[in-house]
C-alpha cells in the first residue's frame, strides 16, 4: 500500500475507533439490501484544524437518486463492511450452535422438529451477543473496506484539486 497521508492515516483511526461509525456499520452491514436501491452511509466531515475526520450523521440514499453534493470537507462512508454478510454470520451462528450442542452432550437428530425448534430458541436468544462479538472492526477485518473507501478518498480529492485549478 502506498504511503498513507496524514488525512488518510487519520481516515483509517476514525474507522478503527469511532463508535458511531462502529454502531451504524454492525447494524446496516447485516441490513438485507440486495434487491433494494437504497445504500447507508455514514456522514463524516474533516476538520481542518484539528486534523481529524468528525461523525455527522447517518445517511440512506436511494442509488437511483443523486447523492447531495459532498463539498471539500463532507465525505460518506459506505456502511456495509466487506467481509461481514448474512452468509458469514449465519455460518458463526451455525458453528456456536453446533458447539453448545456438544457441550450439552445432546444427540438431537438434525431433521428432526425438536433439532430445529431448538436451533431456532438459540438464535433468537444469542444472535446479538454472537454479533457483537463477531463483528469485530480491525485493520484486518477492514483491510478491503478501507481499499475502497482510500480509492474513492483519493479520486474525491483529486477532483477537489482540479476543480479548485480551473
Amino acid at each position: 500500500m502506498k504511503e498513507l497521508s496524514e488525512m488518510e492515516q487519520n481516515l483509517l483511526y476514525f474507522i478503527l475507533n469511532n463508535k458511531d461509525f462502529f454502531n451504524l456499520a454492525k447494524k446496516y452491514t447485516f441490513i438485507y439490501r440486495d434487491f433494494t436501491p437504497f445504500v447507508d452511509y455514514c456522514k463524516i466531515k474533516w476538520n481542518q484544524r484539528d486534523k481529524k475526520f468528525e461523525f455527522v450523521e447517518y445517511f440512506c440514499v436511494n442509488e437511483n437518486k443523486k447523492m447531495p453534493p459532498k463539498g471539500t470537507n463532507i465525505f460518506f462512508l459506505d456502511l456495509n463492511i466487506t467481509g461481514f454478510n448474512w452468509g458469514t454470520l449465519l455460518s458463526e451462528l451455525e458453528h456456536q450452535f453446533e458447539q453448545s450442542l456438544e457441550e450439552n452432550l445432546e444427540e438431537i437428530d438434525k431433521n428432526s422438529v425438536q433439532y430445529k425448534e431448538m436451533k431456532n430458541h438459540f438464535f433468537q436468544l444469542n444472535k446479538d451477543a454472537i454479533i457483537n462479538n463477531f463483528f469485530k472492526i480491525n485493520e484486518t477485518t477492514i483491510a478491503d473496506y478501507f481499499q475502497k473507501i482510500l480509492k474513492e478518498l483519493r479520486s474525491q480529492r483529486f477532483e477537489q484539486v482540479q476543480s479548485l485549478m480551473h
